[in-house]
């Protein structure tokens, strides 16, 4: 289902490629609704670049599909718009806060990580307990 977040996005990413040659989306490659090659889908910060020249580039309606080059090889990709939290471009950037994961919000500073918490089992000794 889309959201009024998912097509401000789709419109952000559609005026950025149409001022710019190339726009760099960062995705959460981890979902699994997220179509990536096998070795980026453990990446929460994956970086691809686009450009407004790629011709099966589809901002569609969920999300983007597109034939990207990885490693020398072709491959088939899409990612829902909920799962695109970045763009930049030569003197333009968006974040899409609500959509960083946690994990990239901590390394970048954006959160302060959570608190480490105690857990499991520990030794009680008779005279502690009354």
């Amino acid at each position: 289902m889309r959201t009024v977040g998912d097509e401000y996005k789709r419109r952000k990413l559609e005026t950025m490629l149409g001022e710019h040659r190339w726009v760099q989306v960062t995705i959460d490659g981890r979902p699994d609704a997220v179509k990536l090659p096998a070795g980026w889908k453990r990446d929460p910060n994956v970086r691809l670049n686009l450009s407004r020249s790629i011709p099966d580039l589809d901002l569609g309606d969920e999300g983007v599909t597109v034939t990207l080059l990885f490693s020398g090889a072709l491959h088939d990709c899409f990612w829902p718009w909920w799962a695109m939290f970045g763009l930049c471009a030569p003197n333009d950037t968006a974040v899409f806060g609500e959509s960083v994961p946690f994990v990239v919000a901590v390394e970048q500073s954006l959160v302060a990580p959570r608190p480490e918490t105690k857990r499991g089992l520990r030794l009680v000794k008779p005279e502690d307990v009354s």
